[in-house]
């Protein structure tokens, strides 16, 4: 469909809206699979502890889930562990489905879809990505295990949830603007 899609409609807003909802989407879902195995089977995160071959299975997994094994795999040449499928998964900007490249790209598209003339249209949804991306950017997989693997990808699934909110309030259902008589 996106092929499709990549030829044969203009690339307009509505094309740039359908590539914003994707980036979008896949920051909450990549968040979301990798906090299944958190809940799955707790977090097995600390390099000090051999994992067991039925948790790599399981990283394995999740990396599958998000069509990242060969990716993962061309970057490292160990069998992955939970820190650095985590790693990949939120911070790498090369990695199509990870959280950090996603967040760029929703910014790029937020920001193609703006009205330029600093219209306030989109100003909160830019803003609410921009910190969001921000935030993220300037963790990393340490800080990120230090505040708890659940607790930064709640975060994440919530942040994704307001972004979505601002862009329909914005875009799709925004307040009138009221013009006063001079």
């Amino acid at each position: 469909m996106h092929g499709v899609a990549q030829a044969t409609m203009l690339h307009e807003h509505p094309f740039e809206f359908m590539r914003l909802g994707t980036a979008l989407e896949r920051v909450g879902q990549t968040s979301r699979i990798l906090d299944v195995k958190h809940h799955a089977v707790g977090p097995t995160l600390e390099e000090e502890e051999e994992e067991s071959p039925t948790e790599i299975a399981q990283w394995l997994a999740i990396l599958r889930f998000c069509s990242g094994v060969e990716p993962f795999l061309k970057q490292r040449n160990a069998a992955p562990s939970g820190k650095s499928v985590a790693q990949f998964l939120l911070f790498d900007r090369a990695f199509a489905r990870s959280v950090l490249h996603n967040l760029d790209r929703t910014l790029n598209f937020v920001r193609l879809v703006r009205p330029h003339g600093g219209s306030p249209i989109g100003r909160r949804s830019e803003g609410l990505v921009l910190e969001t991306r921000d935030q993220l950017a300037g963790m990393t997989i340490e800080t990120v295990l230090a505040e708890g693997l659940h607790e930064v990808l709640t975060w994440l699934v919530e942040s994704t949830a307001a972004i979505s909110d601002a862009l329909h309030d914005d875009f799709f259902d925004p307040e009138p603007q009221v013009q006063t008589a001079a």
